[in-house]
């Protein structure tokens, strides 16, 4: 999480909303009056939507895929062809970032505590221990409704899973004929219609901001150091893991990236959130079309060249 707010700019028309608790974090929905539109309908299939993929890919429930994947020591596993799709597109952005995005973090987030909320830092042997099964070189696709787990890695997918949600749920309003709509999943937020804007929570304080950003029909994902972490004699361990290392990446407090697709925004942003500033700077390279924000530890602002492209002063 980590964009502060998000809505229109200038319109006389009104928005309705609808907020629901889903995938661990807020999901609100706006969508703009006019067209004899049926919301309510509109907002049913949207949010359907978004609580399906949560059944696929979730690892806190039992009947998910990812689940039946963590459950599996080793071997080959038939999923749905469209779980193998997205852990293929989460494999691809993992060596195109050198591992940086990962979705075989899944034993570190639960060793650390944050999968039970029993946050502590681990003993040194037993993060090692984790370490020997998490990399994304762990899992291979045969085609394109099987995967092999070469060992027991465990799958955490919250990286893209959510930006995925919301494309989806984008897909959705859109195939109904919405012409003026904006999804906002905890940060991971994609609109449509030209004139909506979004502001980037400042890290350090509870209600500021440091950005208005204006993206178009771009999307828009924020990765933060601020929502979900404990601390242990005043140093800070968040959520967001460097698979390198098994420890929390701690190199920045805030990465927002802007890109055609928030699957990719949020994998990025996680991706850019461990790396840092200098090594997201040519990583970016990769991925034209995208932009970042990055905040520091002292506060300090760095953009992408296009970044301000997409702000409102």
């Amino acid at each position: 999480m980590g964009l502060f707010y998000s809505d229109w700019g200038s319109t006389s028309e009104r928005k309705v909303k609808q907020i629901m608790p889903l995938m661990g974090t807020v999901v609100e929905i706006q969508i703009l009056e006019g067209d004899g539109q049926n919301y309510p309908v509109a907002f049913e299939e949207a949010f359907d939507e978004i609580r399906r993929i949560d059944s696929l890919f979730s690892d806190y429930k039992d009947s998910s895929s990812i689940s039946l994947i963590n459950r599996l020591d080793s071997g080959k596993v038939v999923l749905p062809k469209e779980v193998v799709a997205l852990i293929k597109k989460a494999l691809k952005i993992s060596a195109e970032t050198s591992g940086a995005f990962d979705v075989t973090v899944g034993g570190l987030v639960k060793l650390w505590g944050f999968k039970d909320e029993t946050y502590h830092i681990p003993a040194k042997d037993s993060i090692l221990m984790v370490m020997k099964n998490t990399g994304y070189s762990n899992l291979e696709v045969v085609d394109d409704s099987t995967i092999i787990k070469k060992k027991n890695s465990q799958l955490d997918l919250s990286g893209i899973a959510k930006g995925y949600a919301v494309d989806m749920a984008y897909s959705v309003l859109k195939g109904l004929g919405i012409k003026s709509f904006l999804i906002n999943a905890g940060g991971e937020i994609r609109g449509m219609g030209e004139d909506w804007k979004t502001g980037v929570q400042d890290p350090f304080t509870e209600q500021g901001i440091v950005e208005i950003i204006v993206p178009g029909e771009k999307a828009v994902a924020t990765s933060g150091n601020y929502q979900n972490y404990f601390e242990v004699n005043k140093i800070r361990y968040c959520h967001l893991f460097d698979p390198r290392t098994g420890f929390p990446a701690d190199k920045v407090v805030s990465v927002t990236v802007i890109s055609d697709d928030v699957t990719l925004a949020d994998a990025l942003a996680t991706a850019f959130f461990v790396i840092g500033i200098e090594k997201s700077k040519e990583l970016l390279k990769r991925f034209p079309g995208s932009e970042f924000l990055i905040i520091d530890k002292d506060g300090k602002k760095f953009y992408s060249d296009g970044f301000k492209n997409y702000t409102r002063s």
